[in-house]
């Protein structure tokens, strides 16, 4: 571990790294080639490093794609819960093939260390693994109950768990058959871009989910539309109240402001 934490973390090239890479918005499966503000992906602990650039959705961008996943033809993603099944096992070995990679992204993203991420990565895999499961015990436990899909849910993720969180959002919002939309942190683009890329690339049509990173002033274009039917978001009760003021009827599922004050005296040592 050491000896890798050195040369793929510590060595030279990382301090001079170059041009970062720049990741294209895709609205409705299409990549946008026209012109876009551009957000910079940082390295948290040292914040002149810049590791990536984001193409940001502008407010017509972020209607296209909401619209796409509202009125897009069902798949037989949308129709078929085994292959949902199927698919999301997919994703769960693909995590677990990329552990390594996720961890070293995430650790020039956030700061985060090789334990926490590690962690953090394994409770990605369980999401994955979980809704699925779960989902299939309570149809065969309770066959006489109907359930019923949320729609269009849009997921808020947080920076501090780039990996985890979103992955959870996002799999407990698609193993029901809901189309997704997840808007990143802003200081956690690149780590929560990785992971989603592997639900894509196991098989989850973009009809089903997309990526939207967007500046915060246009986020509203996203939790304001009526086509948006949930929203699942980790982060401040102010932002939370916000959103539900102005859009007291949304379905809301929240994790808002779970830090706990610790007062430390010079007891603690004795």
């Amino acid at each position: 571990n050491q000896i890798w934490l050195k040369k793929e973390i510590l060595n030279e090239s990382y301090d001079k790294e170059r041009t970062p890479e720049l990741i294209y918005l895709k609205i409705a499966g299409k990549k946008i080639e026209e012109k876009r503000h551009l957000l910079l992906c940082r390295d948290l602990s040292h914040k002149t490093r810049v590791i990536a650039q984001f193409q940001a959705a502008n407010s017509e961008d972020i209607i296209r794609a909401i619209r796409f996943s509202h009125e897009s033809e069902a798949t037989k993603w949308d129709k078929d819960e085994n292959y949902r099944r199927k698919v999301l096992n997919s994703v769960s070995m693909k995590i677990q093939k990329n552990r390594a990679s996720l961890i070293k992204c995430a650790m020039k993203n956030v700061g985060k260390g090789v334990a926490d991420l590690d962690a953090e990565v394994s409770e990605a895999i369980d999401f994955v693994r979980y809704y699925p499961i779960t989902l299939k015990y309570f149809r065969d436990r309770y066959p006489k109950i109907r359930y019923k899909k949320k729609g269009v849910v849009l997921v808020i993720s947080p920076w501090n768990f780039p990996i985890a969180i979103p992955t959870g959002g996002i799999v407990a919002a698609l193993v029901a058959g809901n189309r997704v939309i997840i808007k990143p942190s802003p200081y956690s683009l690149l780590s929560t871009w990785k992971i989603v890329k592997l639900f894509l690339e196991a098989g989850i049509p973009s009809s089903s989910l997309q990526f939207i990173p967007c500046e915060d002033k246009v986020a509203r274009h996203l939790t304001q539309n009526p086509m948006i039917d949930h929203v699942i978001f980790t982060g401040s009760a102010y932002t939370a109240d916000k959103i539900l003021n102005d859009q007291p009827k949304l379905g809301f599922s929240g994790e808002t402001s779970g830090k706990n004050l610790f007062i430390i005296t010079d007891t603690a040592d004795k």
